[in-house]
């Protein structure tokens, strides 16, 4: 029912349907060399949020909390991530993407390790720093599809957000795969070890990004979130913008790390 209510605001709104994309290529390759630090800031992501999800519940028993406990823990997180969403948006809008990834990364980093460290606290100590984790934990991965959508053009943000959620998914299915043995054989807390390791390489990865190729602002203004009801573009519209954006003003990122043999 909630879902059904959700709908209502687009379906009762005035504005144009958008003209479908004319054709969408799936090339994550070519993705990874436009932004490698957005794929594998995804992947990360995912592994994260894949985890969490998967053995979260697992964690909350194994540590002795209740039912009630266990469940409010998992909602202190998904509040802090709900929190947090405005304010790590709005920041990545004034000021380079990869530099609030480090941010993100750091603070899940010490909330992690927070958390092995007073994991036989009080529950509502637990809570707090659930929150804090849950507050960078989910939101990184809009921030991955914000800053590769800042690379492309218009007519290429379908191609670019199914690559994304291709390499979000199989992060969230490496996820639990990983972190379930480890959680086995050294306990519960190892749960948080491991996703302060994901963060850590989340933020050094954007750290190092950062080094090898500085600030662009992209092909498309950053601006804040409107929330007006303006027309929505037709087919017209849509082919006009795209011819206006020449094919040798995209953004291409050379400076990609040579693969391994």
């Amino acid at each position: 029912m909630l879902f059904s209510l959700a709908l209502l605001p687009t379906a009762l709104s005035s504005s144009a349907m958008p003209a479908p994309p004319a054709q969408a290529n799936f090339d994550v390759p070519g993705l990874f060399r436009r932004s490698p630090v957005a794929v594998v800031g995804a992947f990360l992501a995912g592994a994260m949020s894949g985890a969490w999800l998967n053995l979260g519940g697992v964690f909350t028993q194994k540590i002795g909390l209740s039912t009630a406990e266990g469940a409010t823990l998992l909602a202190a997180l998904l509040a802090g991530s709900a929190i947090s969403q405005i304010p790590i948006g709005r920041a990545s809008d004034r000021m380079d993407r990869r530099i609030v990834m480090v941010g993100c990364g750091i603070v899940g980093v010490i909330s992690c390790l927070a958390m092995v460290a007073l994991v036989g606290s009080s529950p509502l100590v637990l809570y707090v720093i659930a929150a804090f984790v849950g507050s960078v934990l989910f939101p990184i991965y809009a921030l991955n599809v914000a800053h590769a959508n800042d690379l492309a053009r218009p007519n290429e943000y379908v191609e670019v957000s199914s690559g994304m959620m291709i390499t979000y998914g199989i992060g969230t299915i490496s996820g639990p795969l990983m972190v379930g043995p480890v959680m086995d054989r050294f306990g519960p807390p190892s749960l948080f070890v491991l996703l302060a390791i994901y963060f850590a390489l989340y933020a050094a990865y954007a750290a190092w990004r950062i080094a090898q190729r500085g600030h662009t602002d992209g092909l498309v203004a950053k601006t804040d979130f409107q929330a007006n009801t303006v027309p929505t573009p037709g087919t017209e519209a849509v082919n006009a913008m795209n011819q206006a954006v020449r094919a040798s003003d995209l953004i291409e990122d050379d400076t990609a790390p040579a693969q391994s043999s």
